[in-house]
């Protein structure tokens, strides 16, 4: 069955003019459809539904559908005990105030999928999601300016857009996100954190990209993130059962002393391989820094390590980003006056093309069953 919501309710067609009363109302498996507005108050799941925008691969119907969390709330709260038959599809989720917005998941397995994450802040951790397991996928989560943040000024948040994720993130747009304490991206998300762009993200402390992140991290992107007083301005104290296949390039920290730019304090469980570190800094950004690539991690192989030792199989050769782009997913394109409508160019540094490389294509024909938009 689906349910209709949309401004005015009834009177404009619609069965319920909030997206609270059509939850409330729906039974497991029904689909509830929530055309363009402002939606204001919480959001709470219980069941296995589906809640989406009309057209969830439209980044200006995604722009326009907005669930905006009361002042001290959440704009969205699963209850822990959905599956992934649930799922929360094409809105922009926003905070209205200090200590306001994003998801509380509880453990939720629900589906999170092509949302635009934008001006959420709690004080305490995960600013966009927190404790999701479920699969997140083609998210936006900021942008520098109106990035998530986990702040609460005493340097002990963590997770400036996910904390406490153990399922699949995949092709997923960390911008601008901030931690007063470690994660700027991400912290203690444990599941597999793949094909993912992590962009401008920063923490107080520790781990700009990620923190904590202990599964799989594959085939990332890590570019110009950052971190003040700590160490590993992409990512820090991933325990990870492997990282492979991932770009980590002109990220940095503030301060200098055996901090490392790229990937600091890592143990890894498996395979550390086949990565790029290039780039990366103390002591500032590149330009006025130390290159800085690794610290106090285990033996990484078949590495392109910048300045490093040519043993496990390493090169030291530069990269010649020259052709690589990267394509945000859902949420992006024409969402914000002056984003450039196309691709980033690390070199160049700037939006260009419309290439995707990391899916070969469009983002929305790579799905598998599971992933399927209703």
């Amino acid at each position: 069955h689906i349910r209709t919501v949309g401004p005015g309710g009834t009177a404009n067609g619609y069965e319920y003019a909030s997206i609270a009363a059509a939850t409330y109302a729906a039974v497991a498996h029904d689909v509830i459809e929530v055309a363009p507005g402002t939606y204001t108050g919480l959001v709470y799941f219980g069941k296995d539904i589906v809640v989406r925008s009309t057209n969830p691969n439209d980044p200006k119907t995604v722009a326009s559908t907005v669930i905006e969390a009361p002042p001290g709330s959440r704009a969205v709260v699963f209850s822990g005990t959905e599956t992934e038959d649930a799922a929360l599809i094409g809105f922009t989720i926003k905070g209205t105030s200090d200590n306001s917005g994003g998801i509380g998941g509880y453990g939720t397995k629900a589906r999170i999928m092509f949302n635009l994450f934008i001006d959420n802040k709690v004080t305490g951790n995960g600013g966009a999601i927190s404790d999701a397991d479920g699969l997140i996928e083609g998210n936006r989560f900021g942008r520098v300016g109106t990035g998530n943040r986990a702040d609460n000024t005493a340097n002990t948040s963590k997770g400036g857009a996910l904390y406490d994720c153990d399922g699949i993130v995949r092709k997923n747009w960390f911008e601008g996100n901030f931690a007063d304490a470690a994660g700027g991206g991400a912290e203690d998300c444990d599941g597999t954190i793949v094909q993912n762009f992590f962009y401008k993200n920063s923490a107080s402390v520790h781990g700009g990209g990620l923190s904590g992140c202990n599964g799989h991290i594959i085939s990332n992107v890590f570019y110009d993130n950052s971190c003040s007083s700590g160490n590993g301005g992409a990512m820090r104290d991933c325990d990870a059962v492997r990282i492979e296949q991932n770009t980590i390039f002109k990220n940095f920290v503030y301060s200098s002393g055996n901090r490392a730019g790229g990937i600091a304090d890592t143990a890894v469980t498996g395979n550390f391989r086949n990565n790029i570190v290039w780039g990366n800094t103390q002591g500032g950004p590149p330009g006025t820094g130390t290159l800085a690539q690794l610290y106090n991690n285990s033996t990484i192989s078949y590495s392109d390590i910048e300045g490093g030792s040519t043993t496990n199989n390493n090169i030291a050769l530069n990269p010649l980003f020259a052709t690589l782009t990267f394509k945000p997913p859902v949420a992006f394109e024409d969402t914000f006056a002056g984003d450039g409508l196309g691709s980033w160019n690390m070199v160049a540094g700037s939006w260009s093309d419309k290439t995707d490389p990391l899916s070969g294509g469009n983002y929305y024909l790579s799905h598998t069953k599971s992933d399927t938009v209703y």
